[in-house]
């Protein structure tokens, strides 16, 4: 039987903990040559001057897990004011996001399940453990985080599972935003959580700078690093090309991309330059960085008078394989979810 699961289900299928551990197991493993994965890629059909309808694949396999993942997203994007939105197209305003589950000694399909949920604890696990085995100190009891949107919840979920944190300074450019979310994190996690008007109010003396943001630009000063801070960002322009020559040591989350953008807009179609502009890339050489497989395989202790960045430059498939086993087997032992024959995936004709 094949489960298709809800949004909610998956939640209560997949913590934090349990997503840091999957993904550390996933990367030794790739660091080993046990992973297959390709990077994401977005095929951009361009719908006016800023909006795009926008189809992104992913996917992976992970021998030791003895899974494969698809994930999927048929998304329609607006680029305003410097940043990107996502619009709910699909009925009632909803998304179209979700992520396939194989196994590798049947082929048969396995589990079908929204996406939104799993994305946001691999990617805050993927920069958490960057974060573990980068940060120059493991005595880490601030952080300050640029964001507060759904990944930047995944973010400070993350990091404190990793750090014992006394405090965390939030930014975000509408008050009320970073306002309700510093209160919806102050109830669930042990650090306080604190609203600033800046971001170099937040930034100032602390030991981590996290970005999270919808932002297509750099939501910080390089200047703003200070020395043996840890800088981690989810995305490539939420980070100011200077901040390069800031650091003493850079790890990303991959360095096997294809030549050029990985986005992918119609033939002929000036669309590609415009796209491009819309992005902010910082001027880095993304293939002399350490990835972050081989960074968890190596596990040298960091130095102590570093300043280090990570960042998570571009979604890998097998990071869906690695939430995605636990979120299957959870299921099967809690019962979850809504069972579909399997021959209805099935074919006899080659």
């Amino acid at each position: 039987m094949v489960i298709f699961l809800s949004e909610s289900e998956v939640e209560q299928c997949l913590d934090m903990q349990a997503s840091i551990e999957a993904l550390e197991l996933a990367y030794n493993a790739d660091a080993a040559g046990r992973v297959v994965s390709i990077p994401r890629s977005d095929m951009i059909l361009p719908l006016g001057q800023n909006d795009a309808y926008v189809y992104k694949i992913m996917s992976g396999i992970i021998q030791d897990f003895g899974v494969s993942a698809l994930r999927i997203q048929s998304d329609r994007i607006r680029w305003e004011g410097g940043r990107k939105y996502k619009l709910g197209m699909a009925r009632n305003e909803k998304y179209v996001e979700y992520v396939q589950i194989y196994d590798i000694e049947t082929n048969e399909p396995l589990l079908i399940m929204p996406d939104g949920y799993a994305s946001k604890m691999r990617v805050g696990a993927t920069n958490a453990l960057g974060a573990k085995y980068m940060a120059p100190s493991s005595d880490i009891h601030t952080m300050s985080l640029l964001g507060a949107g759904r990944h930047a919840g995944g973010q400070i979920e993350a990091f404190a599972e990793i750090f014992d944190l006394d405090q965390v300074n939030v930014y975000s450019p509408t008050p009320q935003n970073r306002e309700a979310f510093a209160n919806e994190w102050d109830d669930k996690l042990d650090p306080l959580v604190v609203p600033f008007d800046t971001p170099s109010q937040a930034i100032s003396g602390t030991n981590i700078l996290a970005c999270a943001s919808n932002a297509m630009h750099p939501i910080f000063d390089a200047d703003m690093i200070e020395p043996k801070m840890h800088v981690s960002a989810i995305k490539n322009p939420e980070i100011p090309g200077e901040a390069f020559s800031k650091v003493d040591r850079v790890a990303v989350a991959t360095t096997q991309l294809p030549s050029g953008p990985h986005n992918y807009a119609p033939r002929f179609s000036d669309f590609a330059q415009n796209l491009t502009e819309k992005w902010s890339i910082p001027e880095f050489d993304i293939a002399s960085a350490q990835d972050i497989s081989s960074l968890i395989s190596e596990n040298k202790p960091p130095l102590s008078d570093e300043t280090t960045l990570f960042l998570n430059n571009i979604g890998i498939g097998m990071q869906f394989a690695a939430v995605g086993k636990i979120v299957y087997d959870r299921a099967i032992e809690g019962g979850f979810g809504k069972d579909v024959d399997t021959d209805l995936f099935l074919q006899s004709v080659w």
